[in-house]
C-alpha cells in the first residue's frame, strides 16, 4: 500500500456558520430501486435503471471504453484529465474544488486558506464543530503551511486555485490545478513547451532545491494547457498530457465507475485508492489470516474504493464507493457492507461504527456498491481512518 500522508484533512467548522448552506435538493435517499435504509438489504440487490455498469467483470483496470468523462461532475472530470503515470497497479487519486467546498460552508475562499494554513497533519482536536474532511492534494499540504513561499514560487497564490488534482504513485505523482492564469515565479525554460522550478534530472532528488510543491528537492516541471496547469517531475508525463488524450485515469473502468457514483452525491472532494485492501495489509500470514477470520470484514474482494465528502442541511456527509469487479461479488457483498457501517464495534477505537457514522443508504449500480454515512456531530469523518488502519467497514479478507 502507498503510505499515506495524511491527504484527508479535517475541517472542524462551527455548524452555525454551515447551517442552511447545503445543497439537498430534496430527494429521499430511501426512494427508487437500488436504495437500501438499514435493515432492507434484500432491496440493494435490486439495480438502478439509471446507472447500469457497461464495465467488464474482472479485476483488471483497463476497459479500453472508458472515455473521456466528459459529464461536468468534479471527479469523473478530473480523472479524465489527470495523465495516467506509470505504476505497479497501486496508486491514489486526489481532487478537490475549493469554490464549490467555501460555496457550501458560507466562506471566503481567503478564510478556507486561512483554516486550512492552521491544521496540524491529522487537523485538531474536535472542537465541537461540523467534521466535514477534504482531501487535499499531497502537493498542496505543504503549500498550505507556507503559502507565501508557495506563491513566490508559482507567480499565483493558493485562493488563486479553484480545483486542484494529483494522481500519486510509488515514486512520483501528478498534479493539475484549475484557475490560475498561468505558471510564473523563478520557473525556467525547459523542454516542449515546458518551464521547469529547479534544475536536473526528471525524479532526481536533490535537499538542496526544495521547494513547497516538492520538499524532497526533485525539480518540477510545469505545463499550461487551456485554463489548466500541471505540475510533475516528469517530462515525459507532462509532454503527453500536452500532446492530446494520452493515457487518462478515466480509462480505468474502475475508476470511471467510481467516479460516476461519487459525483451523483455532489461531493466537492474525493480521494480514491486503487490497491491491496485485504485486512492483513502487507503483513498476511497463516497465522494472522486465522485471527481475523471471525471477524466482519466485508466479505467479498473489492478492487478500488473512492471516499467522497459534502455537506447537506449543515451536516457533514460522506459518500464511500466499492468496486468488487464484478456485479456477483458486489451483489454478495451486500449483508456484510451494511452490517459493517451499523452493526460493528471498530477494531482502532473498540467504540461502535455508529459513533462515527449514521448509515444513511446503500446502493448497488454494477460492480459498484455505494454507502452514503452522515457523520455525527461533534465527530470527524473517519472513512480515511478506518481504510488507513483496515478497519472492518474499509477491508475484505483474502
Amino acid at each position: 500500500m502507498l503510505r499515506v500522508a495524511s491527504a484527508m484533512i479535517a475541517l472542524m467548522l462551527i455548524a452555525s456558520a454551515c447551517g442552511g448552506t447545503g445543497s439537498d435538493d430534496g430527494a429521499d435517499p430511501g426512494d427508487g430501486p437500488g436504495v437500501t435504509q438499514p435493515g432492507d438489504t434484500q432491496s440493494a440487490g435490486t439495480e438502478s435503471d439509471e446507472t447500469q455498469s457497461d464495465g467488464p467483470e474482472s479485476d483488471g483496470g483497463e476497459s479500453g471504453e472508458a472515455e473521456s468523462a466528459e459529464t461536468g461532475g468534479l471527479v469523473s472530470t478530473a480523472i479524465a484529465d489527470l495523465p495516467q503515470a506509470p505504476s505497479d497497479g497501486t496508486f491514489q487519486i486526489m481532487v478537490v474544488d475549493f469554490t464549490a467546498t467555501v460555496g457550501l460552508l458560507g466562506l471566503e475562499l481567503a478564510s478556507l486558506e486561512n483554516r486550512l494554513a492552521g491544521l496540524g497533519r491529522w487537523g485538531p482536536a474536535n472542537d465541537g464543530g461540523l467534521g466535514f474532511r477534504l482531501a487535499i492534494p499531497e502537493s498542496l499540504q505543504v503549500p498550505f503551511s507556507r503559502p507565501d513561499e508557495f506563491a513566490e514560487e508559482t507567480g499565483f497564490a493558493l485562493s488563486d486555485i479553484d480545483i486542484a488534482s494529483q494522481a500519486v504513485v510509488e515514486g512520483g505523482s501528478v498534479s493539475v490545478f484549475v484557475g490560475p492564469d498561468a505558471w510564473g515565479g523563478p520557473s525556467e525554460p525547459h523542454s516542449f513547451g515546458m518551464l521547469t522550478l529547479g534544475q536536473g534530472e526528471d525524479c532526481e532528488f536533490n535537499l538542496d532545491n526544495r521547494t513547497t510543491l516538492d520538499p524532497l528537492g526533485r525539480p518540477v516541471r510545469l505545463a499550461q494547457l487551456g485554463d489548466r496547469l500541471a505540475a510533475a517531475c516528469s517530462t515525459e508525463l507532462l509532454q503527453g498530457w500536452l500532446d492530446g488524450p494520452g493515457a487518462r485515469y478515466s480509462t480505468d473502468h474502475r475508476l470511471f465507475e467510481i467516479a460516476a457514483e461519487l459525483d451523483q452525491h455532489d461531493v466537492v472532494s474525493a480521494h480514491l485508492f486503487v490497491e491491496d485492501f485485504n485486512a492483513t495489509g502487507p503483513f498476511a500470514s497463516e497465522e494472522l489470516e486465522e485471527q481475523v477470520a471471525g471477524a466482519a470484514y466485508i466479505s467479498e474482494h473489492f478492487v478500488a474504493v473512492g471516499i467522497g465528502n459534502t455537506v447537506r442541511d449543515g451536516r457533514a456527509i460522506e459518500v464511500i464507493s466499492y468496486h468488487f469487479g464484478s456485479e456477483a461479488g458486489a451483489e454478495a457483498a451486500l449483508p456484510s457492507i451494511e452490517n459493517a457501517w451499523t452493526n460493528v464495534q471498530l477494531l482502532w477505537t473498540d467504540r461502535p461504527v455508529s459513533d462515527f457514522a449514521e448509515f444513511e443508504s446503500m446502493e448497488r449500480n454494477g460492480a459498484v456498491v455505494t454507502v452514503v454515512v452522515v457523520v455525527p456531530d461533534d465527530e470527524i469523518g473517519r472513512a480515511f481512518d478506518m481504510l488507513v488502519s483496515r478497519d472492518l467497514p474499509m477491508a475484505h479478507l483474502s
